[in-house]
């Protein structure tokens, strides 16, 4: 497990008007409780699989572990560029019209590591992202604001991915007003 950057002063973090503020105390106490908690987990589904290891890990070398730091600090992008392959692009019509559509969220886990993308309705309490702030990611999770004027032109334009069969791979979905763009590949690539 390696270790991070000491901090010497409370972290802040600001996109927006969305502001946080911890100290290191509470850093380190959320890392113990995180590492403990992710541990135990590992531990748990190890045991339940005949393995005995205490870390989640890949080819990668990716650990149950990850710095309260990295889990804390948000970062901003002014651009995305999804690229995911037609299985996962098949859910994006259902998931914006079951689920943005109706104010919630959907999140797409990566099954190779710690990844995850959730695209967050305005509704959603507890995103850190909106408006003026509508791509960010803390550690391994992208959170993409899909604005209530936006989601119908995404479920138009994405409308054909409901029927895979049907799609030329690779296709590049593009919004350049959003500045978000969404490239669609083989199952394989």
């Amino acid at each position: 497990v390696s270790k991070g950057p000491e901090l010497k002063e409370p972290a802040t973090v600001e996109c927006g008007e969305l502001e946080a503020r911890i100290s290191k105390t509470e850093s380190e106490q959320i890392k113990y409780a995180l590492q403990k908690g992710l541990l135990q987990r590992t531990v748990d589904q190890g045991t339940k699989e005949g393995r005995t290891s205490s870390s989640i890990g890949g080819a990668e070398g990716h650990s149950a572990t990850t710095d309260s730091t990295e889990l804390l600090a948000m970062r901003k992008f002014d651009t995305i560029h999804l690229t995911i392959n037609l299985e996962s692009g098949a859910l994006l019509p259902l998931a914006l019209r079951g689920r943005l559509k109706h104010g919630r969220h959907f999140t797409f886990k990566s099954v190779l590591d710690s990844g995850a993308i959730t695209f967050v309705s305005p509704t959603v309490d507890g995103s850190f992202v909106d408006t003026s702030c509508p791509y960010a990611s803390r550690g391994p999770w992208l959170q993409i604001f899909i604005s209530d004027d936006f989601l119908p032109t995404l479920v138009e334009d994405l409308a054909d991915l409901a029927d895979p069969d049907e799609v030329r791979v690779p296709v590049t979905y593009r919004w350049p007003d959003k500045k978000l763009y969404i490239t669609i590949t083989a199952e394989d690539a």
